[in-house]
């Protein structure tokens, strides 16, 4: 690595690739915990990466005999006095844990040199605890933390530095410590962390006691904010995560799959692949500033709510065409179907058209949080994207079916008037691709936490009932598997578009509790719409 002197000290850094500047901001313990992810091609091809130690850390040097012990804002100083250095005016930064912390003091701190903001998981819950608007669970949490360092910092004192980083890693990681310190041990990261020991225990934890961070501080973030969190990371990490995203309320969330708190050691390919695709959505060149990052944040919202849009399109388009003829029809009867219900059937065609139309939009933002939640590479979310545009274009095809047998239904002969009823129905039903759609979403979901775990569930069960109850068999039983299918996916589509919406909590963030009414009457609402359609549709057939 090579060296720079900033304020009094030297300090180790390594510039890889080329492009916008990314500063990587290391935690508290592992100095080497960025390596890995400065060097994955997905960022270097793009971007020129800076990592550095900072002071006190592997082969930085300690401030001299008789300096004060760094704090917060000196660390900030030495980043800035680096980029300066290196002759960098504006950076993407990316901070883990306590360096998380320094990486929001710097935007705080020097507004114009930092673009955009990406915290893994920031050590914030000690500032949180202090500010008057912090929750009680939040002091209770940090007690609790607390505790557990005085007997860190007791066992210390003995000289086995050792055993008290373990004992550290214990009250961190939580039920994951063992799984955390063996991961540690392995790549030898662990190793140098004892050797700076020293400057973790006497120096950063006391620095991070000391630093503040408030709402008023927090509304000053105007810039763009991605938040990582390990989907494995202990409760206090979810916490903080939680109360983070009501401070900073325009932050997006990226849930990192079969990862803890040691984020950057647990999937580097996966984080610089996630970190590229959100870095280059907020690019330096076309920066547009806070309205820019409202702007999209509107967009994605209006997207989300598509998906309600498209429910209310396709049950009233049913309840104005009806069903068509039922089981047992004969082909005679479809030849008057169409021409007796012909301004029905192309009224309700039209409808469920545009509400196709909003069903692109509707996928788009679910694929989106997907892929961002799943990381690289995501192949459930592409399946879901797939799966999901061929529905809606299926869905399409369907209608064209319909909309011909309308247009000409006394020109038609029975059978060809039959055949167009149940190839627009079978199009229109796509029971082959809604399926794996369901289920791909469903896995993404219960995989990464990236939403409630209900709505993983729910499509992971909806799935094979959906596909039963589009099965070309006439019987009661598919009969029902078909109206609960039904059912069950308004529901879904409902509740899907409700969380998709940007500034809404994570399925892991702390939540009020709600009382049981309001959605046990949403539901009722949403089943008595369809119901009031299914009766429309079997009064008009």
């Amino acid at each position: 690595m090579e060296r720079v002197q900033v304020n009094g000290v030297e300090l180790e850094y390594d510039v890889h690739g080329s492009g916008e500047p990314v500063l990587l901001v290391h935690g508290g313990l592992l100095a080497d915990e960025n390596t890995p992810l400065a060097l994955e091609p997905a960022l270097t091809d793009r971007y020129m990466v800076i990592n550095y130690h900072r002071r006190g850390f592997a082969g930085s040097s300690r401030p001299s005999q008789g300096q004060p012990p760094a704090t917060i804002e000196t660390h900030v100083a030495d980043a800035k006095a680096l980029l300066d250095e290196l002759g960098v005016e504006k950076t993407h930064v990316v901070g883990h844990s306590l360096g998380g912390t320094i990486s929001i003091q710097l935007a705080l701190d020097h507004p114009d040199t930092v673009h955009t903001l990406a915290l893994m998981e920031p050590a914030i819950m000690a500032a949180v605890a202090k500010s008057q608007a912090s929750p009680e669970e939040a002091k209770e949490n940090q007690q609790k933390f607390m505790d557990g360092m005085t007997h860190v910092n007791e066992i210390y004192a003995t000289g086995d530095k050792r055993a008290a980083l373990t004992a550290f890693l214990e009250t961190r990681a939580g039920q994951a410590f063992r799984e955390v310190l063996d991961w540690l041990t392995t790549t030898g990261e662990f190793d140098q962390a004892v050797k700076d020991a020293d400057t973790f225990l006497q120096v950063e934890m006391p620095a991070a006691y000391r630093w503040n961070f408030t709402p008023a501080d927090a509304k000053r973030l105007t810039l763009p904010v991605l938040s990582i969190l390990g989907s494995h990371s202990p409760e206090r990490a979810q916490k903080v995560h939680g109360i983070f995203l009501q401070w900073v309320p325009h932050a997006e969330t990226l849930v990192l799959p079969h990862a803890d708190h040691a984020l950057p050691l647990m999937d580097p390919p996966g984080i610089a692949q996630a970190l590229t695709t959100w870095l280059e959505k907020n690019p330096m060149a076309a920066r547009a500033g806070i309205r820019g990052d409202l702007e999209a944040g509107k967009l994605d919202a209006f997207a989300a709510a598509c998906g309600i849009v498209w429910v209310i399109c396709a049950i009233v388009s049913f309840g104005i065409a009806g069903l068509g003829p039922g089981p047992g029809s004969k082909p005679k009867d479809f030849p008057k179907y169409f021409e007796g219900a012909r301004n029905r059937v192309l009224a309700s065609i039209y409808l469920r058209s545009v509400g196709q139309v909003f069903g692109f939009f509707f996928v788009g933002r679910l694929w989106k949080v997907l892929q961002q939640a799943e990381g690289d590479p995501a192949w459930l979310s592409q399946l879901a994207l797939a799966s999901g545009v061929a529905s809606h274009t299926l869905g399409v095809a369907g209608n064209a079916f319909h909309g011909a047998a309308a247009f000409r239904a006394r020109e038609l002969s029975p059978n060809l008037a039959q055949t167009l009823f149940y190839l627009g129905s079978v199009f229109y039903a796509a029971g082959v691709v809604t399926p794996p759609f369901l289920a791909s979403t469903g896995a993404v979901i219960l995989r990464t936490n990236v939403l409630p775990r209900w709505l993983g569930v729910l499509a992971t069960v909806e799935a094979p009932v959906f596909l039963i109850g589009r099965l070309p068999i006439e019987h009661r039983a598919r009969e029902l598997f078909d109206l609960a299918g039904f059912l069950g996916y308004v529901v879904w589509t409902v509740g899907m578009s409700l969380k998709l919406r940007p500034g809404g909590k994570p399925s892991n963030a702390p939540r009020r509790k709600r009382g049981w009414k309001k959605p046990v009457l949403a539901v009722a609402a949403l089943a008595g719409v369809a119901a009031v359609g299914a009766a429309i549709a079997k009064a008009s057939s």
